[in-house]
């Protein structure tokens, strides 16, 4: 099962709701959210990167940028795909893609990202991609309560 990887368009937001809401872990963003991912004055400084399997979007990643330094701000693969690769494509996508160099002559320095502490799935795949543990977040999460672990990337 080889993903297509593209960006993101309006036109993906319901599905993008959908996969998120099967998601106990996702971030839950409302439809406001997702639609600012398109505003102009963040189309330069935002990444949304759609993963595709038989036509159909089955995982998405959200990614912010600020000179030099992303944040990754939701990660989710459909509830049928998940531990089956997906989210290690995504990850490997936006490591690797053009969102990365939005930043004419800005290198890219660091990714930063929060996970649940309960989401061990999770925290596994970053640390085999690099992804150090550099804090904690008490209580950071609501609907359960729970503490966020700090990751970071470094180049």
């Amino acid at each position: 099962m080889k993903p297509t990887l593209r960006p993101g368009t309006p036109e993906d937001i319901p599905r993008l709701l959908e996969i998120a809401q099967e998601s106990g872990t996702a971030a839950q963003w409302s439809l406001a959210d997702y639609e600012d991912l398109f505003a102009p004055k963040l189309v330069q400084k935002s990444c949304l990167l759609v993963a595709e399997v038989a036509g159909n979007v089955n995982g998405f990643l959200v990614a912010r940028g600020l000179e030099g330094d992303w944040e990754i701000e939701n990660i989710v693969v459909s509830a049928d795909l998940r531990r089956k690769g997906l989210g290690t494509e995504l990850m490997g996508g936006f490591l690797s893609h053009a969102c990365l160099s939005h930043a004419p002559g800005t290198a890219v320095k660091t990714v930063h990202l929060e996970v649940r502490e309960s989401n061990l799935a999770a925290q596994e795949l970053y640390k085999t991609l690099g992804f150090a543990n550099v804090g904690r977040r008490k209580s950071y999460y609501s609907g359960p309560p729970e503490d966020a672990i700090l990751l970071k990337l470094s180049f």
